[in-house]
C-alpha cells in the first residue's frame, strides 16, 4: 500500500472530512507504535562504517539508525562490545583523543561512537548491523518507503483508524479497530519473529573472551 492508498481506505470509511495532516499524524504514530513493540526483522539493516581518524562518531552513521545489533571488525573478526558512557570517562578520561583500533562502542546521547577512535585507513573495516527507525512519511510517500512488508499495511489502516474513531469520539468503533490492530500485531509476531525452523535456538558464551568465566 502507498500512503495515498491508506488515505483513501480511510476515506471510505467516513474520514473523507478529516485533514490529510490528521491523518498522517495517525498513520505516522501507528508505524512508530509497531515499529516499538518487537525487534522486527524488517528493520535489520548492514553498512560499512566510513571515519575520518577524528571523529569518534562514523561518517556515515545513516539517518534512519535506531539501536546496534551487532558490530563487527571485519580484518580481525572480532566483535566490538558496548560501554557505557561513564565507564569510558571514568577508565580512559585522559586518552579520549586517542587514535587506534577501537575495541567497542559507546552512547552519548543517541550519538553512537567508537573508542579509540578508528583511524582513517581502517574505513569500511566496522561493519554495523543495525535496527532501523521508520521515517517519517507524507501523503506522497510510496509503499517502498514503509519499512514493514507490504502482506501487513492493513494493520497500519487498523491503527490509524482507532486512533481517529477516539478523536471522534466514537468509543464502539475505536475500541472494534484496536481490537483488529492488536490481532494483526499478534499475527505479525508469529510470521515475522521466528524466522528458521532447521534447530531450536542455542545459548552461546558471548562474554569479551567469549569463555565461561566461573
Amino acid at each position: 500500500m502507498d500512503v495515498s492508498d491508506i488515505i483513501a481506505r480511510l476515506n471510505t470509511m467516513g474520514f473523507e472530512d478529516t485533514a490529510d495532516d490528521d491523518k498522517m499524524d495517525v498513520i505516522n504514530d501507528t508505524l512508530w507504535d509497531i515499529e516499538s513493540r518487537q525487534l522486527w526483522p524488517w528493520s535489520i539493516k548492514s553498512l560499512n562504517l566510513t571515519v575520518n581518524g577524528v571523529s569518534a562518531t562514523p561518517t556515515n552513521l545513516p539517518a534512519d539508525f535506531k539501536s546496534v545489533k551487532w558490530v563487527t571488525d571485519t580484518t580481525t573478526g572480532n566483535t566490538l562490545w558496548w560501554e557505557r558512557l561513564d565507564t569510558i570517562r571514568n577508565r580512559y578520561g585522559s586518552q579520549l583523543s586517542l587514535v587506534q583500533d577501537p575495541w567497542c562502542f559507546f552512547f552519548q546521547g543517541d550519538t553512537f561512537k567508537f573508542y579509540p577512535i578508528p583511524a582513517t585507513a581502517s574505513t569500511t573495516r566496522y561493519v554495523l548491523d543495525y535496527y532501523a527507525q521508520q521515517p517519517e512519511l507524507t501523503t506522497t510517500s510510496v509503499e517502498a518507503n514503509i519499512y514493514m512488508p507490504p502482506r501487513h499495511h492493513r494493520a497500519i489502516l487498523l491503527g490509524a483508524a482507532s486512533k481517529i474513531y477516539q478523536i471522534e469520539d466514537d468509543q464502539e468503533l475505536a475500541q472494534s479497530n484496536k481490537q483488529d490492530y492488536e490481532q494483526r500485531l499478534q499475527t505479525m509476531a508469529a510470521d515475522y519473529i521466528k524466522k528458521q525452523y532447521v534447530n531450536p535456538d542455542q545459548i552461546f558464551v558471548i562474554d569479551e573472551d567469549d569463555e565461561w568465566t566461573y
